[in-house]
């Protein structure tokens, strides 16, 4: 596998909290060369470095809800830069009509240049509900990217599954797209990679042959065995992309 596949640890929350040293170095056997983390389990940041440094896993980014990062701004900063983070991602924001869209977009933007002072770079990631439209005909996401200096984190299954046209959404904002979350799956549930309807092997191509910083793997906390999914999508990849 390339030397930049991550998994985006969220839909193995459960196995980190019960045994993040087994995880990590079953993650590291699948071929992973980094994590994406929602949640620290209670460790510390020193405890999290040691185990990314014994199974030479890169810390790639954190995902974080918007409203945690703004009542614990100065603690979730301290841990980010101990532990050497250098990209929170935005995973939930409140954008059910144009007034709270607004509200989240000046949040996004105050963080977004505080973050930038202490050397934190702040991305935005998508599900399928900011491709809907308001009834001005305005779309959450475009309003995203219109009104704020945030770099993307393109969730390509959630986006595809809102009847976009993931290739052209990538061209339109390739130059703010440092990380692509990468699933399959159909009729909006996902599943291992290569098991399901979405575009994943043009994305994943575009994203080796224009050098994409990470190639992320998501799957679904949902799902029953996820480690086992996991299994079946890097053997996948490995025999067909």
């Amino acid at each position: 596998m390339l030397n930049n596949i991550a998994v985006q640890l969220n839909p193995i929350n459960k196995e980190c909290a019960a045994d993040m040293d087994g995880t990590f170095k079953k993650l590291r056997g699948l071929g992973f060369r980094g994590v994406e983390f929602c949640g620290f389990h209670g460790k510390s940041a020193k405890e999290i470095l040691e185990l990314t440094k014994k199974y030479n896993l890169a810390i790639v980014a954190s995902h974080i809800d918007v409203l945690e990062l703004l009542d614990e701004y100065d603690d979730v900063v301290a841990y980010h830069k101990e532990l050497g983070c250098k990209r929170i991602v935005i995973t939930y924001g409140d954008i059910h009509g144009l007034e709270s869209l607004s509200m989240l977009m000046n949040d996004l933007n105050s963080l977004e240049h505080r973050l930038e002072t202490q050397g934190i770079e702040l991305l935005y990631h998508n599900h399928e509900r900011e491709f809907k439209k308001f009834v001005t005909g305005e779309i959450a996401l475009t309003s995203i990217m219109n009104n704020t200096r945030l770099k993307l984190e393109l969730d390509a299954f959630w986006a595809e599954q809102a009847g976009v046209d993931v290739m052209e959404l990538i061209e339109k904002y390739k130059e703010r797209i440092p990380l692509i979350h990468i699933k399959d799956g159909s009729n909006h549930i996902p599943s291992a990679i290569g098991y399901g309807t979405a575009t994943v092997k043009p994305i994943y191509d575009y994203c080796v042959n224009n050098h994409l910083e990470w190639i992320i793997v998501e799957l679904s906390s949902k799902m029953e065995n996820p480690m086992q999914e996991l299994a079946k999508s890097v053997d996948y990849i490995n025999k067909n992309f």
